[in-house]
């Protein structure tokens, strides 16, 4: 998928606890900078302020 596409479907994944929880577990696997800069930036932009503490 393209960077702006992947970053929507991240952005919009973060907004529920379950799909935090899940972009949380992807972050935390993955080997790749990119994915991973792409994975924060979602996580941060969420609603959830919770999550981030």
């Amino acid at each position: 998928l393209p960077n702006d596409v992947t970053m929507a479907v991240f952005s919009v994944g973060a907004r529920t606890e379950d799909g935090w929880d899940f972009l949380f577990e992807k972050y935390k696997e993955s080997m790749y900078v990119s994915v991973k800069s792409r994975i924060k930036m979602a996580l941060t932009t969420s609603p959830l302020d919770h999550k981030l503490k």
